[in-house]
């Protein structure tokens, strides 16, 4: 009788807005194991592995970092205003500062955008910056990434967070929160072909 190839093993992954930019990566390891397909998915109760800042919630999960990623605090480049310190910040998001006048700049209300609770990227913010302040009713909440980077190219007197990779002439960084880590969480210990993919993506 013929051979016949074994069906590929396919794995699904789900990735946050903020690190998405690792998934060329993820694709690149992908590529060098033979016998193993990608699939991302939304739903990240489905997902056999998932990327994050901040480790979820979740029983049992298996936790490998394979890197970092800055998060920054940007305003439109247009801004006078070039920096802002900690406690600025903090006031600003607690809604204490809401009009760039008290901070040195114009006099134009702040737009501040946030992320959902249960966003990474606000999860970040909340452990460093705000540990246990309340955010300010007048914050915009954004579903993604893309929105608030999109938010404060249009618009003088917009502030949020991005990562640094998304840093461009359009934005001023006023301050940065540091490096986070990359992680990849699994839901049991790596086995045969998924050992070997989350094996290449640590070498990186």
């Amino acid at each position: 009788m013929p051979l016949v190839d074994a069906p590929p093993q396919i794995v699904t992954i789900h990735a946050t807005s903020a690190t998405e930019e690792w998934l060329p990566l993820l694709y690149d390891c992908a590529a060098q194991t033979p016998g193993l397909l990608l699939s991302r998915t939304l739903d990240i109760a489905s997902a056999d592995m998932s990327f994050h800042l901040t480790a979820p919630n979740i029983p049992d999960a298996i936790i490998y970092k394979i890197g970092d990623i800055e998060m920054i605090v940007v305003g439109n480049a247009a801004n006078p205003v070039s920096s802002l310190s900690e406690s600025q910040l903090g006031d600003i998001y607690e809604g204490k500062i809401n009009n760039w006048l008290q901070v040195g700049g114009t006099d134009e209300d702040i737009q501040l955008w946030i992320y959902a609770q249960d966003s990474d990227l606000q999860l970040a913010l909340s452990e460093t910056l705000l540990r246990g302040r309340t955010l300010s009713s007048l914050a915009r909440q954004a579903s993604n990434e893309k929105m608030v980077i999109q938010a404060i190219s249009k618009d003088v007197s917009a502030v949020g967070i991005i990562s640094s990779s998304q840093e461009s002439d359009e934005f001023g960084v006023l301050q940065s929160l540091g490096k986070y880590p990359v992680l990849i969480v699994a839901k049991t210990k790596p086995q045969g072909l998924l050992h070997s993919l989350m094996a290449c993506l640590q070498e990186e």
